[in-house]
């Protein structure tokens, strides 16, 4: 009976260095998640019914981000790292593939049961695929859905900004004159400027 072949190991110097690299990575990456992504996430959410992405509406961006886009990046990293141990297997004929370096001892395998490794790492990315699939029908569904959310007041400079060049006409005021006196304590409402504590009915004024 032949003896088993065990793949290459790492030195434990490389084991040591490879584990540093993948803690220094993972602790980077929990970090960008958790103090910058997640709170970008959380803010785009409450705010989405207001925005748009590439003239796309927010909410839309957010679930098909969520339930698609996701998914699909997830498929295609697992893709590039499992899938290219999948090929190099299935040319090889043997698993690990020849010339890998393993960290602990493994037995090589050849044949029928390396082609299913094989096969196994080629096909690790189906499961994100088939969620992306079915997220886009949950991203459409909910896309549809008509929320409650309220979009902010426009701020004041931007609110005198769009107010005519005179009462009762819709002639657009130059910016320069706009802006002139525009302060908090007023708002545009109603085709008018007004001051916020007051509710005046606008008056069309004769041109001057």
């Amino acid at each position: 009976m032949d003896r088993p072949e065990f793949a290459e190991t790492y030195s434990r110097g490389e084991r040591i260095r490879y584990a540093g690299a993948g803690l220094a990575l993972g602790a980077l990456g929990l970090g960008v998640w958790k103090h910058w992504l997640l709170p970008w996430i959380a803010g785009f959410a409450d705010t989405a019914p207001c925005r748009t992405v590439l003239g796309v509406p927010g909410t839309t961006a957010l679930w098909f981000g969520l339930f698609v886009a996701l998914p699909l990046c997830l498929a295609i990293a697992c893709a590039i790292t499992l899938g290219r141990t999948g090929l190099a297997v299935r040319r090889g004929g043997q698993y690990p593939p020849r010339g890998v370096k393993v960290f602990r001892s493994t037995r090589i395998r050849r044949g029928e049961a390396a082609r299913w490794i094989g096969y196994l790492h080629l096909l690790a990315c189906a499961p994100l695929l088939a969620m992306a699939v079915w997220g886009y029908g949950q991203a459409t569904a909910l896309s549809r859905l008509k929320g409650t959310a309220r979009c902010p007041v426009l701020p004041a400079a931007a609110a005198v900004a769009a107010m005519p060049e005179r009462p009762g006409t819709h002639r657009p005021l130059r910016p320069s004159v706009a802006l002139r006196g525009a302060t908090p304590a007023h708002a545009w409402a109603g085709g008018c400027l007004r001051p916020v504590p007051l509710t005046p009915t606008c008056r069309r004024m004769p041109p001057a």
